[in-house]
């Protein structure tokens, strides 16, 4: 789908509809082939120990070749892009939100005031993202930060991602990451009329 095609799109239908679309499209720019991009979540879900690979998406810039952040919208993918992941989880995201919060509860304790204002930023980050359902595992400290860095970091080596760093969003729920990709699509639509 290219950008003129993607307008008139969110032009025709809801924002829902667009974003329900975007979410069942099997063939994202980045990979080329619907082949490559099964074996992108095969190999990914094994990275970060998820069993079902169809709750494993590309998304943004990487799914249509054109970024739909509302600030950048149009903007062709280059190479300062990065892959965004969306991954649905409730056991992942059990994990980071217990693992961030017992790392909030022990921050006060921190002997390094450098390590803590780092530490405080990367939490305070977090806490803004769970006000719409998803945590940065990329910004988690601990067991499962590290699980989740190393992850983002090997897929640096998978065909066709090799120059472009990969970020997640890890969503408890289905319904979160529709409410947070619908949003910015409104914003998108209301820019278009």
């Amino acid at each position: 789908m290219n950008l003129i095609e993607f307008k008139n799109l969110l032009r025709k239908f809801s924002c829902e509809e667009v974003n329900d679309i975007l979410w069942q499209w099997n063939n994202p720019h980045i990979l080329g082939s619907i082949e490559a991009y099964q074996q992108f979540k095969d190999t990914f879900s094994e990275y970060i120990q998820i069993n079902n690979v169809d709750d494993i998406r590309i998304v943004g810039s990487s799914l249509l070749g054109f970024s739909l952040a509302p600030q950048k919208f149009g903007k062709s993918i280059s190479e300062t892009s990065d892959v965004d992941i969306a991954v649905i989880s409730d056991i992942r995201f059990d994990e980071a939100w217990e693992e961030l919060v017992r790392h909030n509860t022990k921050l006060n304790w921190s002997k390094s005031v450098g390590q803590k204002n780092i530490l405080e930023n990367k939490s305070r980050m977090n806490m803004s993202c769970l006000f719409w359902g998803f945590i940065r595992p990329d910004l988690l400290p601990g067991v499962h930060g590290k699980m989740w860095n190393d992850a983002l970091m090997k897929l640096g080596k998978f065909p066709g991602l090799e120059s472009y760093p990969a970020k997640a969003r890890l969503y408890r729920k289905n319904l979160f990451a529709h409410i947070y990709h619908t949003y910015s699509l409104r914003i998108l639509k209301s820019q278009l009329v």
